[in-house]
């Protein structure tokens, strides 16, 4: 959603359309062959997949047209710790908030 509203909102929905296109190619092709074999299940993975197709094609446009690399995309050990440490404050501060 946030890369297809970037190309949107920067005057290229053209790329968002191709990428709706890529994924209703997607959508048919895995939909039509696994969803009569198993059902909802099979309608659930069609979905992820479609969305999987459609956030690698846009990233890819992405990367290209804006120059970044996908390094920068990487999650790193500080991230991790980062990610933690605000998770326990939230913790800490909603614990306090009920005592």
């Amino acid at each position: 959603m946030v890369l297809s509203t970037y190309f949107s909102g920067t005057g290229r929905p053209q790329i968002s359309a191709i990428g709706s296109a890529i994924g209703l190619v997607a959508t048919l092709a895995v939909g039509f062959s696994i969803i009569p074999l198993y059902g909802l299940v099979a309608a659930g993975i069609t979905s992820s997949v479609t969305y999987l197709v459609i956030a690698a094609y846009l990233f890819n446009r992405f990367l290209k047209l804006s120059g970044a690399k996908k390094e920068e995309f990487y999650f790193r050990k500080s991230d991790y710790y980062f990610l933690k440490r605000e998770i326990l404050t939230v913790i800490k501060s909603q614990k306090q908030k009920g005592n």
